[in-house]
């Protein structure tokens, strides 16, 4: 005689409960997992970026051995044409590097900037726009990094009172970089400080580090080596979305080649007095 079949007997497949409860520890097993991929991206694209600066270390050292230890200067002429003065753009001298030092413009995107290399494909800096056109070096500005043409020491830069931005520092830095003559973009200056001592900013160069030492007798107490010089680094902000690598931070690239990642908020040029100037100027 044939079993009568009830409701208790199973069928086969799952249940409905059965895949909601598998829906639901598959979405919690990706909730947890996704940050950490997404770290782990970010990762990667920080290591790319740091190699990018490496690279251009290289390019500026290059430049520096066939042109008496001189680093590359700021931008000088901009604009289509090079015929107008640069606006405030913390970039190097493109005429000076490229194409002889600097082959390929793509190492100027960080690939954490979020469109950077779209900007770059785009034609950015290609002459009429044209991504199909040549480049042109007197359109290159800061897309994902800033190049300081100057030691820009901390002691100078501050004010010791209250460890913000020194207002005589900000004042003199956008005479030179806005307003002074196109000369001024490419050799050292001085300025008076908060309490009207002068203070001079040397153009970066092989051995600048000598020109630091005030006591002769105590050479060491004052003399800051080239592993501890910026030269150039992620942009940072004030606001977290405008920084290239998250969490907030800046690759940064030392005179010597080497280059470290650095946290915000701690040392120059990630500190909150820097973002303070280039907030200031806004740059």
């Amino acid at each position: 005689m044939k079993q009568k079949r009830t409701y208790t007997d199973r069928t086969n497949g799952f249940t409905l409960i059965e895949l909601l409860v598998v829906i639901a520890i598959i979405s919690i097993l990706a909730g947890m997992l996704l940050p950490a991929l997404s770290r782990a991206r970010e990762a990667a694209r920080r290591v790319s970026c740091a190699s990018n600066l490496r690279q251009l270390g290289l390019v500026f050292r290059m430049y520096s051995n066939e042109a008496n230890g001189v680093f590359p200067s700021v931008q000088t002429l901009v604009g289509p044409g090079c015929d107008q003065r640069n606006p405030g753009w913390l970039t190097f001298e493109g005429r000076a590097v490229f194409p002889e030092y600097l082959t390929d413009v793509r190492i100027l995107a960080c690939p954490s900037d979020s469109d950077g290399m779209s900007e770059i494909d785009a034609g950015r800096w290609k002459t009429g726009g044209d991504s199909n056109g040549p480049t042109n070096p007197c359109l290159f500005d800061a897309l994902s990094y800033h190049y300081l043409g100057w030691t820009f020491r901390p002691a100078v830069m501050l004010d010791p009172a209250t460890g913000d931005a020194s207002p005589a520092f900000v004042q003199a830095f956008e005479q030179q970089l806005k307003f002074g003559p196109i000369e001024n973009l490419t050799s050292s200056w001085s300025f008076l400080d908060d309490n009207g001592e002068d203070q001079e900013v040397f153009r970066l160069r092989d051995g600048i580090e000598r020109f630091f030492i005030t006591d002769i007798d105590q050479p060491a107490a004052s003399v800051i080596a080239e592993s501890e010089i910026p030269i150039m680094f992620d942009r940072v902000s004030r606001r977290a979305s405008d920084f290239n690598h998250v969490p907030g931070g800046a690759n940064v690239l030392y005179m010597d080649g080497h280059v470290k990642f650095i946290r915000y908020p701690s040392e120059f040029p990630c500190n909150r007095a820097w973002i303070d100037v280039l907030a200031t100027l806004a740059l």
